[in-house]
């Protein structure tokens, strides 16, 4: 790491796929930077779990490939991950550099200093244009990618629920993979059909399958 410029992507105690959309909208900012991403989501976040999971001890990295592959969260050094556990970068400014070559942030983009920088997608009422998905997409292509065991899971629910029929989308809430147990309920009368398919999607986390059924 002795000659480049890295993009520490700080953690924000949000739900998941906001966090996901943070990576897709801080990558630009990073490139245009020239900065090399790396996504750093640990222990302000419900999803972290002290005892790793999937042999990963980074959020993004239980469910995804490094941005990068060269630089896993595990090559960020000690002492910068110490800086950050005791200055963890606020979401609500755009960060701060740790040293000459390591800026932290755990802003989700939208900021107005970094318009023409960063991603800026809308989350509250707005739809994203054209412009801002096409954008996305060329991130997501690029740096977004699921882990083999995510990707394998995917492809069998698909085919066994979704490949020929027209689809309507549901979101089911999740948790932290140190609480699922808890009990709630984010499903009144779940059908037969999403009984089957929530066991085909967490055939080896049947706790999973549980809660979606509560």
């Amino acid at each position: 790491m002795q000659n480049e410029s890295f993009h520490l992507i700080c953690e924000r105690d949000v739900g998941l796929f906001s966090l996901v959309q943070q990576v897709i909208a801080n990558i630009p900012w990073a490139i245009y930077e020239g900065r090399t991403p790396i996504v750093y989501f640990y222990n302000q976040t419900c999803y972290w779990t002290p005892h790793r999971y999937r042999g990963r001890s980074t959020v993004w990295e239980y469910y995804f490939r490094p941005v990068v592959a060269e630089y896993p969260a595990s090559s960020i050094p000690p002492q910068i991950r110490r800086v950050i556990s005791e200055n963890h970068p606020s979401p609500f400014e755009v960060g701060y550099f740790i040293d000459a070559r390591t800026f932290a942030s755990a802003h989700s983009g939208d900021h107005p200093v970094l318009e023409g920088k960063a991603l800026s997608i809308p989350y509250l009422l707005d739809d994203p244009d054209d412009d801002v998905r096409q954008k996305a997409f060329s991130v997501i292509s690029r740096f977004v990618r699921p882990r083999e065991y995510v990707q394998r899971k995917v492809d069998k629910f698909f085919r066994r629920h979704m490949k020929g029929h027209y689809v309507i989308g549901l979101h089911v809430w999740g948790a932290s993979a140190e609480n699922l147990a808890k009990p709630f309920s984010t499903i009144s009368g779940p059908s037969d059909s999403l009984r089957n398919s929530s066991n085909d999607v967490c055939d080896d986390d049947q706790m999973v399958a549980r809660v979606i059924q509560a």
